[in-house]
């Protein structure tokens, strides 16, 4: 029923693999291909073989697919405990693979930008920026701008303001008053009736 030898050396390898990438977590190298092989080999061997239209070229596919991402990401994505082995139940396509090893970069790809942005943030040329000692304070902004900076209370507001507003007002008590009126479409197919 089932061709695979559980003495075979993937199976005795699958501990000394993951303990020599746990250590090399962060680095984003590509994978050595004998690596992504084993791996390969290993997540398709977790599944019947005949559940692949042709295993030969499944397993050709699934190594281009890990070729794309660092040892760590492919280490996890095809450890039978915690990776794709270990949540889908029937032979997982090629995209639930790169979903599941993009799902692994993602913290990797998000702490990379984070420290692209630092490293941007601390090249950015301070040049442009006044000096602290000539930037006016809070307490001077709000003295030189009363009407816009630190105001606690309204203004009240000016008559041309006032006027816009009744004007506003005005014409919209004059759209509610008005009947509703059908439209000429409706009117006609009335008239029809």
């Amino acid at each position: 029923m089932d061709d695979r030898d559980q003495s075979a050396p993937q199976f005795r390898q699958i501990s000394t693999v993951t303990a020599a990438t746990s250590s090399s977590r962060q680095s984003s190298a590509p994978c050595d291909p004998r690596i992504i092989s084993e791996r390969a080999k290993l997540l398709a061997s977790c599944y019947r073989r005949d559940e692949a239209a042709d295993p030969e070229i499944y397993g050709q596919a699934l190594c281009m697919v890990l070729s794309d991402y660092p040892e760590h990401v492919v280490v996890r994505v095809t450890d039978p405990r915690e990776g794709v082995a270990g949540r889908i139940k029937w032979l997982p396509s090629i995209a639930e693979v790169r979903e599941a090893c993009e799902a692994e970069m993602k913290p990797i790809r998000d702490a990379e930008a984070r420290e692209r942005r630092r490293v941007l943030e601390a090249e950015w040329p301070t040049e442009f920026e006044e000096p602290r000692e000539r930037r006016k304070t809070f307490a001077e902004l709000s003295a030189i701008y009363p009407d816009i900076i630190g105001t606690t209370t309204k203004r009240p507001p000016t008559e041309q303001e006032k006027a816009a507003a009744l004007a506003g007002l005005e014409s919209r008590r004059e759209y509610l008053r008005s009947p509703l009126a059908p439209s000429e479409r409706i009117r006609k197919s009335l008239e029809s009736l």
